[in-house]
């Protein structure tokens, strides 16, 4: 009875003890358990260089001024200044980025961004981003605003949808 005591006391006391298995019959092999693998690591975040392709701005309303152009593109590229994204050049993005040395591991991709009409007389701004020269899909991002003149909701939504798009496809800042 006193060695059930002290077999309980002990097992208490000692978490890991309290889960070992029971011990095996004199003469029987212990089975040994196999070793579990690893577990994976998550996969390292993308941190090469960014480069960006972006197409003219689409007004969607087709009644947009120029003044809410002009500050959706200056918007738009200073969004991505921010991103620390590098432009390229929209007559040859292409042998722009054959210069960049690959083990760097640049990744680029090609914007478009549509500005259209919103419920409540707002506007909506729709970013579409693949993989550049591929094409590949990356995804598609929206940002709507109301209650302010063209130009000044422009200035509003376009940083914001950059942003969104810069965290999803997790642009980071050198």
């Amino acid at each position: 009875m006193t060695r059930f005591f002290s077999v309980l006391a002990a097992l208490s006391l000692c978490p890991l003890l309290a889960q070992a298995a029971p011990p095996a019959k004199k003469g029987a092999a212990k089975a040994s358990k196999p070793a579990a693998p690893p577990p994976e690591a998550p996969a390292p975040p993308e941190t090469g260089p960014v480069f960006v392709y972006v197409m003219p701005i689409v007004d969607g309303v087709h009644a947009l001024a120029d003044a809410a152009m002009d500050a959706g593109e200056k918007a738009l590229k200073a969004a991505l200044t921010e991103k620390s994204a590098t432009l390229l050049s929209p007559d040859d993005p292409e042998a722009d980025l054959g210069q960049v040395p690959k083990a760097s591991k640049p990744r680029a991709y090609e914007l478009k961004l549509t500005i259209s009409r919103a419920k409540d007389d707002g506007l909506k701004a729709e970013l579409l981003v693949a993989s550049f020269p591929s094409g590949a899909l990356k995804g598609s991002w929206s940002v709507t605003g109301s209650g302010a003149p063209a130009a000044e909701l422009v200035e509003a939504i376009v940083p914001k949808v950059v942003a969104d798009a810069a965290d999803d496809l997790k642009w980071k800042a050198p």
